[in-house]
């Protein structure tokens, strides 16, 4: 006999969830009784947010983290006694839970869980069958020989299998958003030297050291080094006014990050702009794309889980003509031209919705392999992030480089140069969204382009010519 399970698909309102990027929540969220982070400490989880969960790692073949995510929606079934044992949402939840223990060595607590389903469906076959399937696997296997099963009869279910900032050393890791295959991959005539020097920093070690920068920006600041901390005590925050449309009401500035130099600018939308946004973005968002490095196509990609839509300034549903009023006051803020800017790009992060690491602009790797930036504009010289709310908890911004971490703050813009003033691309910069443990996240892009900034962004005398972190000089804010 072999064992069956039933197919089932998930129906989610947020685009797919990719439950692996959430293994923190496992043991730091749900078991502390709620979710925190940042101060802040929500509402525990419910037994269909955690169902779903379980199905989507199910779905994903995640067996471990499907059956700790059955672990928590079980035992707040059995807890709480919010359903009866002949509803559809307890046969589905123990279905799933059981196959995925099966899957992770867990036969006899398997076996333990199916025989209490069928005190309560006592002819379904399925289930018998199982059932029977898993008494003659654990006869057949001796406990004290299987090397999974002696690890603890229920240790790896009851653990905390991954805390953030971890990786397992013998953790199977899909490297997701790795090409499968890059030119020359299959040619004979091709080294081990000239497959690494185009994959360079993306082979399996370096991708998981990074990710486990990620994870553990995600969860909270990094130790400052005495020589970063020095620096950061003498960060300031000033009013900017030195344009005609700004003068009656600066913009405020926070420089938060020295190297690279990231500003923040506060309110630099009112309430009321940010839900017309909003609500103006809603009818246009699809699933988020990304651009396939090898084939040039844009496609889904699990690495990045949100909605987009992009914002004509021209749009005939802003009748308010909101758009081009933060379109100008991005332009006042930055003081770059965004002649050749990419249009706004609205962006909605639901529960685990994130973006692992990556860079805005197109390095000399991506140059090379690529054919030359294609874009009219040049390549991508500064990025602009505005939030547009505040996130209950996750969803903050990491650059997994640098070392700095920014959590999203209401009505804020983040700001950056991706490219140094040589124009060379500024390898501090690669950035991540945190996953969203709770709540949701509206953010807006502004990528602007480098090819109209000769005059508002002169090149540096020597190539490695970097902004330095703002100074108060005589009162007066310099560079």
């Amino acid at each position: 006999s072999t064992l069956q399970v039933s197919t089932l698909s998930v129906r989610v309102s947020t685009p797919r969830l990719r439950v692996n990027i959430c293994k923190c929540t496992i043991h730091q969220v749900w078991i502390t009784g709620g979710i925190s982070g940042d101060g802040i400490t929500g509402q525990p989880l419910d037994v269909k947010t955690l169902l779903t969960l379980t199905k989507s790692a199910y779905n994903q073949d995640d067996w471990r983290r499907c059956a700790a995510w059955g672990r928590q929606a079980h035992d707040l079934l059995k807890d709480k006694d919010l359903y009866s044992p002949m509803s559809h949402t307890y046969f589905d939840l123990f279905d799933h839970y059981i196959y995925c223990l099966y899957k992770i060595g867990e036969m006899t607590y398997s076996l333990e869980l199916t025989e209490d389903l069928l005190v309560y469906y006592p002819d379904h076959q399925r289930l018998l069958g199982n059932a029977e399937y898993f008494r003659k696997e654990i006869t057949k296997n001796n406990p004290e020989n299987d090397p999974i099963y002696s690890r603890s009869k229920r240790g790896l279910v009851e653990r905390p299998f991954v805390s953030l900032g971890e990786v397992s050393e013998s953790e199977d890791v899909e490297i997701t958003y790795i090409p499968k295959s890059y030119p020359g991959a299959d040619s004979p005539n091709m080294t081990e030297d000239d497959i690494e020097e185009f994959i360079e920093d993306t082979t399996y070690k370096y991708w998981k050291l990074r990710m486990k920068k990620y994870r553990s920006l995600c969860k909270e600041s990094a130790p400052l080094s005495p020589e970063i901390k020095v620096q950061i005590d003498r960060l300031i925050c000033y009013y900017k006014s030195d344009t005609p449309r700004i003068i009656l009401k600066p913009v405020k500035v926070e420089v938060a990050w020295p190297s690279p130099r990231i500003l923040i600018f506060h309110d630099i939308v009112s309430d009321e702009e940010a839900d017309y946004i909003m609500e103006l973005a809603k009818p246009y968002l699809n699933r988020a794309t990304v651009h396939n490095k090898v084939t040039g196509k844009l496609e889904n990609a699990d690495y990045r889980v949100s909605k987009t839509a992009w914002l004509d300034m021209d749009l005939p549903l802003d009748t308010e003509d909101i758009v081009r009023r933060v379109n100008r006051r991005m332009e006042d803020a930055t003081e770059l031209s965004l002649e050749m800017a990419e249009l706004q790009q609205v962006n909605n992060y639901g529960m685990a919705g994130h973006y692992e690491p990556h860079y805005d602009m197109k390095t000399k790797r991506d140059i090379a392999t690529q054919g030359g930036v294609r874009h009219e504009g040049g390549n991508r010289v500064a990025t602009l992030l505005i939030y547009f709310g505040d996130t209950m908890a996750g969803g903050a911004t990491v650059f997994t480089d640098a070392g700095a971490r920014l959590t999203p703050v209401k009505n804020a813009a983040v700001f950056w140069y991706n490219l140094l003033p040589s124009g060379d691309p500024d390898l501090l910069t690669r950035h991540a969204g945190c996953p969203v443990l709770a709540g949701t996240k509206w953010v807006m892009n502004k990528w602007i382009h480098v090819n109209d900034q000769m005059f508002t962004r002169p090149c540096g005398l020597e190539e490695s010519t970097r902004e330095k972190p703002a100074k108060l000089y005589h009162g007066q804010y310099t560079q």
